[in-house]
């Protein structure tokens, strides 16, 4: 893995901070050192004076002194003892101060590794260089306390063919991510053998006839490094992330995360959380996130202006530091400002500030640069050339409006006024102004990954306000519209609380800066922290201006133009600092890694590169590296790495899908057929394929890290030349491994089969925790609702309705409950995705187990009807929200038979609701049979809410049900085939989607005739078993079999139906089987042994049509917010069948009932048929889009969140 030269090896001139954290034993063994040198001074015999020695401070030394005359020989063996204590530990000190740094990959761990290295792991190993972090298990690192210095070079643009060596695996069980061995520099001819160093030392003879035609490329490489280590870039699932931001940007430390948490609770101490000043940023925050900071606050070290020039005192204005002893709530002004591009790059163009507590405009101005302009960027600011045509007002005069709001609100209320606004701290700079109350909605708010990545203000506001901003396209944005989200998201985080908008899976992240300032390396000038020089000295060397970007915290940051520069930056600063990162950009400028693209080209293809070019800028790398390494002091190590592969393919292809995309979306809008798309322009499989090879190339093919004894580290960053386009191209495009081999959740990628190992325990864990529950209120929810059947056999027309001869009262009792159940199914389910699930399906369960236990006092019809309207009102929310509540969990290969699990449950309740039905007439208690039926079944309800509350997972990003790692796999396995309007969010286009869709309405044709056979069964069922000849207390028992027998059909099916992935024709077989049962109902009078075998018909067909017609439509709608919309849509045009059948029963029709068994034998045939032609047109679908845009494998990403289910890549269940 490395080289070393040990004579360019010395002890290094200074200690490093860990010698001095040793173990206690090793820090007596040092104060027993001290002491023996002293008493060698005062008496140059072997053994300890006899007379008692000069009183020493030193606590040990009194320890030693002779107690008496009899103790001399005692202590002479004493006095040698320590002696030799003393003198190996000194050689113990000095082994260690001359020993080499060495480096080993550790062989279990390398081998077993499943995935490859990432560059947060190469940000952990260098801060464990520097002694601030644990050991890595990868990489074992001998005399680590040796280590003085780390050099970190980042070089993007160097390839494998350019050390001549491959990455590809050897074969197919090989590991990929094992490192490479790099071909020493040969004199032979390409068709002898040359010696490679082996990976746990040694070296060995290999052919290069084939592998090594050319002579090596970078000979200092192949001369000071013996492996290279495949690495992977930071990303998750199709979205590659910067290399950069990974590496400067890590976990914070229990101990920070700690007394970050105390210093919060100090400073929000006494406040409410309506106050705003709970929400103003902390000094340390604003310089952490680069806001411009007043003269006053500047001097300190700690804080490091990011650049003092762009704050001259002529320029900039700054308003006075509030008074610690100001009191009341000072006044709140929104602010947002749009910018324009001069010569001297972002100049403001327009400011507005509103009043947070009136909404008032305060402040509306449009402003004149005073260079000109070269950019509008209008697709951002709204601003164009019209518009500030006839304009001449100067940034000064904006400002002092908005300085005369501010004074006189301080002279109003004798509180500085808070500032509020969106990534303030551009707006600040954009105004050339210093304010120190501010409120950010960037930190006030998390993003979803954490820190440090900012959540943008049209996210938050779609999000957590429910409504749309910066909707206005090529328009723009607009100041004020940015400044009223801004005061709604504060009055919501006031209102709700500090926690509100924060998601409880956030990893809080710091700068690697942040975390090696707190670091203390060994201080001759006192106590460790104190002194000068007491603290790790770092410098960041780049293109640009580092100070603005990735050096942000650094103590020095030198910005360079050349590679050139770069080396000659290090040389300049490595005897003055600890850690040093730099940059060499040339190879990856020559090869057009770097090129600049306009914003709006989204299908420029990118330009090839002079083979000559990059062999001279390959020659020009390996002078700076030989450069750079031998200026490098003893001691130091130097950690080099790549960052990624090419990205030029991964580019090209990803521009011709924005291209596709942008013409798809387009041609939906206007109404057109896909097929309208030029030639051009189409994208298919065999593009979607050849995408994700460039993906999985580019973000797993890279080297790093390489290490030496000198070890140095690089990390990749753009360079002031690469506009916001080609940040994005480099790093925001989403990318996957091999769908067949991987499945992407983050940084780290796994094998399948051990994902697969990994999904299945996940699965298990789910199951455990969410089917028990959500059955067992399903279970309780159909007893509540269909207990009015076994109530009518135990009396209750007789003591409540007067006799009811006709039936027609206690119709219209059973309708009452479909009546309120289908009016508020569809507001019901699409509001409850604005709550927690948790809450929302515990809430249902606890209000309808009181309008259950309720029924129990009624005494007359209206009580009656009025509960039985509440219950329906609440289990609306219920019955359509658990198969949305399923669809965050499972995916559309589990979702069947976790549906058959849930709505087995339905036959279950009906087994069960005849066995306690048969039990409570036989109970002889002090009240009527129907009155404690209603009680005994209403009660579990309440209690199967309450624990729903509390035990019930919420959404897998916020669940704490889940370990991060689970949660993780949690949200990788949503987004593998799909990706909607996930969390609090109402997307209205979808909705209406789900309203216009007509297969929404003809499954609701098949819901309805189930249901009306489903409403016939749970209210009827024990009145058609007494047509029989049976009693009504055996009637009611021999209703438990065929429920039974119907639960064990419905999940043989669905689990069949999961496997095959078909749902249509398993629907339309179990519909024709409970029509066949009807029928033999319908024709034979007098067989009691055939009838009751039709109920067995009647009740398997019936459940197992409902169970997989839930889950088809809860996959097939596409997207959450069409789902939330669908499926209560055709489950309530579905209900108006449990209305009809609970009618086709009156007591004048039986016993023979021939008008309701006709009707419904009808109606299950007729559901038969729509479920065919339901997945007839699935089937075309599927079909048209396979032959348009290739067929997706199975884990290809599909974007449902603009089109749902009209996604070209969205494939229908059939």
């Amino acid at each position: 893995m490395k080289r070393v030269s040990p004579d360019s090896l010395t002890p290094p001139s200074s200690e490093h901070k860990s010698k001095r954290h040793k173990t206690q034993m090793q820090s007596d063994d040092s104060e027993w050192t001290k002491v023996e040198k002293r008493k060698t001074r005062d008496n140059a015999l072997s053994s300890l004076p006899k007379q008692s020695p000069v009183p020493s401070s030193n606590a040990f030394a009194s320890l030693l002194q002779p107690q008496a005359k009899h103790e001399k020989a005692t202590d002479e063996e004493w006095s040698k003892v320590e002696r030799r204590k003393a003198k190996k530990a000194r050689k113990t000190e000095e082994r260690s101060e001359n020993a080499t740094p060495r480096f080993f990959y550790v062989n279990s761990e390398i081998l077993k590794r499943r995935e490859a290295v990432t560059i947060g792991d190469i940000r952990d190993l260098v801060l464990h260089l520097l002694g601030e972090a644990a050991p890595q298990p990868w990489l074992k690192v001998e005399n680590r306390q040796a280590i003085g210095k780390v050099v970190v070079l980042f070089a993007p643009g160097i390839l494998p063919e350019h050390l001549n060596i491959s990455l590809q695996p050897t074969s197919s069980t090989s590991n990929p991510n094992l490192p490479v061995s790099i071909p020493l520099p040969r004199d032979t001819p390409p068709s002898q053998t040359v010696t490679v160093k082996t990976l746990f030392g040694g070296t060995k003879e290999i052919d290069v006839t084939q592998d090594n035609k050319e002579e090596l490329l970078l000979p200092f490489i192949a001369r000071t490094f013996s492996h290279a280590c495949p690495t992977r870039a930071p990303g998750e699932a199709f979205r590659m992330h910067s290399v950069l931001s990974a590496f400067f940007q890590g976990p914070v430390s229990p101990e920070e995360r700690k007394r970050r948490a105390a210093s919060a609770i100090a400073a929000e101490k006494g406040l409410e959380q309506s106050n705003p000043l709970r929400y103003v940023l902390t000094l340390s925050r604003m310089i952490e996130n680069e806001y411009p900071i007043p003269k006053s606050l500047r001097g300190s070290e700690d804080i490091g202006v990011n650049s003092a020039e762009e704050m001259k005192e002529d320029d900039w204005v700054e308003t006075p530091i509030p008074s610690s002893d100001e009191s009341g709530i000072p006044e709140v002004f929104a602010i947002d400002c749009e910018m324009c591009i001069t010569e001297d790059g972002k100049e403001l163009t327009r400011v507005c500030a509103i009043d947070f507590n009136s909404g008032k405009v305060l402040l509306d101005q449009l402003v004149k640069p005073p260079k000109p302009i070269l950019d509008y960027l209008t697709r951002w600011s709204g601003i164009t050339e019209e518009v500030l045509r006839d304009i001449n007002t100067p940034l000064s005069s904006a400002r002092n409006s908005l300085l005369s709001i501010m004074n006189s609100s301080k002279d109003k209320t004798g509180c500085t006024p808070i500032l509020l606004g969106h990534s303030l701290e551009s707006d600040l700079r954009a105004l050339k102004f210093t304010h120190m109350r501010c409120i950010d909605t960037a930190l006030l708010y998390h993003h979803p990954r954490g820190r440090p990545l900012k959540p943008g203000l049209a996210w938050l506001t779609k999000k957590w306000c429910g409504r749309e901003i910066q909707n206005r396209g090529e328009g723009g944005h607009d100041a004020e519209e940015d400044a009223r989200a801004c005061i709604e998201l504060l009055q919501r985080k006031m209102k709700n609380g500090p926690g509100f908008g924060e998601y409880k899976t956030t990893t809080e992240q710091e700068s690697i800066f942040e975390r090696l300032k707190r670091s203390i390396r060994g201080s001759t000038d006192g106590e460790p922290g104190t002194g000068e020089g007491a603290k790790l000295r770092t410098v960041v060397i780049d293109r640009g201006n580092p100070a603005s970007l990735h050096g942000a915290g650094a103590g020095t940051c030198v910005p360079c133009t050349s590679d050139e520069e770069v080396a000659k930056g290090i040389l300049q600063n490595i005897e003055n600092n600890d850690f040093i990162f730099a940059r060499l950009n040339r190879l990856a400028e020559v090869q057009n890694w770097l090129q600049q693209r306009s914003s709006t080209n989204t299908d420029t293809p990118a330009t090839p590169y002079d083979p000559s070019e990059v062999k001279t800028a390959l020659k020009a790398t390996n002078s700076n590296l030989s450069v750079i390494h031998a200026a490098l002091p003893p001691h130091t190590a130097l950690v080099l790495f790549t960052g990624h592969s090419d990205p030029r393919d991964m580019v090209t292809l990803q521009s011709r899908k924005n291209a596709f995309d942008n013409a798809f979306r387009a041609s939906q809008a206007t109404g057109k057929e896909p097929t309208s798309i030029p030639s051009d322009l189409k994208w298919t499989n065999g593009d979607s394929r050849d995408l994700e090879e460039a993906f999985t190339h580019h973000i797993c093919t890279q080297l790093s890290p390489t290490l030496n004894a000198k070890e140095r580290l690089e990390d990749s960053m753009n360079s002031e030349k690469q506009d916001l386009s080609i940040q994005k191209e480099h790093y925001d495009i989403s990318t996957t491994r091999d769908p067949e081999l991987t499945l992407d959740y983050g940084e780290n990628s796994k094998s399948i089969q051990a994902v697969s190992e990994e999904e299945r325990k996940l699965v298990w864990k789910l199951d455990k925790r969410i089917l028990p529950i959500t059955c067992l209120m399903y279970l309780f929810s159909f007893l509540d609702r269909s207990n009015i059947g076994n109530a009518r056999l135990q009396g209750l027309p007789e003591d409540v309705l007067h006799g009811d001869p006709t039936g027609i009262l206690f119709d219209w009792i059973t309708s009452a409950f479909y009546f309120s159940y289908i009016l508020c199914q569809v507001p019901a389910t699409v509001t409850s995705k604005l709550f927690s699930p948790r809450l929302w399906l515990g809430t249902t369960a606890l209000g309808w187990g009181i309008c259950s236990t309720l029924m129990s006092t009624s005494f007359n019809f209206g009580g009656l009807m009025v509960a039985r309207i509440g219950l329906g009102m609440f289990e609306a929310g219920f019955g359509p929200g658990v198969p949305l509540y399923f669809s965050y969990f499972y995916t559309k290969h589990e979702m069947g038979l976790r549906m058959a699990y849930w709505f087995g449950f339905a036959a279950v309740a009906g087994a069960f609701g005849g066995l306690i039905a048969f039990g409570v007439q036989h109970a002889h208690a002090s009240i009527e049979n129907w009155k404690l039926l209603f009680i005994v079944e209403g009660i579990p309800a309440m209690l199967i809410g309450l624990v729903a509350l509390v035990f019930l997972p919420d959404r897998p990003e916020i669940t704490n049900f889940l370990t991060e790692d689970e949660r993780k796999l949690a949200i990788a396995r949503m987004n593998r085939a799909t990706s909607g309007d996930f969390g609090h969010v109402i997307n209205k286009a979808h909705v209406w989607a789900a309203l216009t869709d007509w297969r929404v309405y003809l499954g609701g044709v098949v819901y309805f005739g189930v249901n009306c056979a489903l409403a016939s069964i749970s209210a009827f069922l024990p009145t058609i078993i007494k047509t029989f000849g049976f009693t009504n207390a055996i009637a009611q028992l021999l209703t438990v079999p065929p429920y039974a027998v119907s639960a064990v059909v419905l999940t043989l099916t669905s689990y069949f139906s999961d496997r095959l992935q078909h749902r249509g024709i398993f629907m339309a077989c179990a519909s024709i089987v409970g029509g066949v049962g009807y029928l033999i109902l319908l024709l034979v009078h007098s067989n009691n042994h055939a009838r009751f075998f039709a109920v067995f018909c009647i009740t398997s067909g019936t459940y197992t049509t409902i169970g997989l017609i839930i889950a088809w439509f809860a996959h097939n709608l596409g997207s959450e917010t069409k789902r939330a919309a669908g499926i209560p849509l055709f489950m309530a045009i579905g209900q108006c069948g449990s209305v009809l059948g609970s009618h086709m029963y009156p007591s004048t029709e039986g016993p023979r009932y021939i008008k309701g068994f006709a009707v419904t034998c009808a109606l299950e045939f007729l559901a038969a048929i729509c479920a065919l032609i339901l997945s007839a047109s699935y089937h075309y679908d599927n079909r048209k889009r396979d032959k348009l845009y290739g067929r997706p494998t199975p884990e290809t990403k599909v974007d449902t969140s603009v089109l749902a289910d009209k996604c070209p890549n969205f494939r229908y269940l059939t």
